[in-house]
């Protein structure tokens, strides 16, 4: 009876814990707000409960299914695998998915960008990596420090048309020749962790999690809200919201704004 009921519940456990796959993704490559089909296996039907990226920028997923997940390019998607996070396991696509911008496609030489702005960091800065560390939906920047004990993260706090960044945020690592990085979600928690190496003679690379609280955009909040199509009389499902901040709008019947309220989900 005891080993059956060991078999039982590794049974379960393998069933409810299964490492997600991404098998196909539609469309191939869009703008910002494209809506994307992702396909595969092993997703958590509760949409808020599949963290979904688009290279650096975790994007909103509006509906899921087992095998199939909705969710929309967000502002600051990069050139890089989608990665679906559910049940603390992560399956990457096979190819990035390809933002594309609808501007004006007239020829791309050197003046298709303004003067560079030149940024001080430091001594040796040696390698530059973006990530949405903090969850505002930007591309925060992560760079080590050759010659230093120092990795420096930038956070991007850019509007649109205009480029800028807060004080470097130093954190202090091993060894004293920080050359090369990477960002991805380490231990499947939906925040961003990052590792650098320490140089020659430390015989070793350090490893960073994400420990901070993420906030949703603007953007994203709005997209959270609408599909939840809360009315007056309906309870509001917060188990089902990541944490962040939220503006509920309670309306009238005949759609005016009755009043505004603020929920923190932590």
């Amino acid at each position: 009876m005891r080993k059956c009921a060991s078999l039982v519940f590794c049974f379960l456990t393998g069933h409810l814990f299964a490492q997600p796959t991404i098998t196909s993704f539609s469309p191939a490559s869009g703008p910002v707000g494209t809506v994307v089909t992702i396909s595969g296996s092993n997703f958590n039907p509760t949409a808020s409960q599949d963290i979904v990226y688009f290279g650096a920028v975790r994007a909103v997923v509006s509906a899921a299914t087992g095998t199939s997940l909705t969710a929309t390019v967000p502002i600051g998607a990069t050139y890089q695998p989608i990665t679906v996070t559910t049940n603390n396991l992560t399956a990457w696509s096979n190819v990035p998915f390809n933002v594309t911008f609808n501007g004006n496609p007239g020829p791309f030489t050197s003046n298709s960008f303004l003067s560079k702005a030149d940024i001080t960091l430091g001594k040796n800065p040696f390698a530059v990596a973006g990530g949405d560390f903090d969850g505002d939906g930007k591309v925060d920047l992560l760079i080590p420090l050759g010659n230093s004990d120092t990795v420096s993260i930038l956070r991007n706090n850019s509007s649109a048309g205009s480029i800028s960044f807060s004080a470097a945020l130093n954190i202090k690592t091993t060894g004293t020749d920080n050359e090369e990085c990477a960002i991805g979600d380490l231990d499947g928690d939906g925040k961003l962790d990052f590792a650098t190496t320490n140089g020659v003679g430390s015989n070793s690379f350090s490893v960073f999690r994400n420990t901070s609280s993420i906030i949703l955009s603007d953007q994203q909040r709005r997209q959270v809200l609408a599909k939840q199509n809360v009315h007056n009389a309906e309870a509001i499902e917060l188990n089902k919201f990541p944490a962040g901040i939220y503006f509920l709008k309670i309306l009238t019947k005949d759609q005016r704004i009755n009043y505004t309220t603020k929920i923190i989900k932590q």
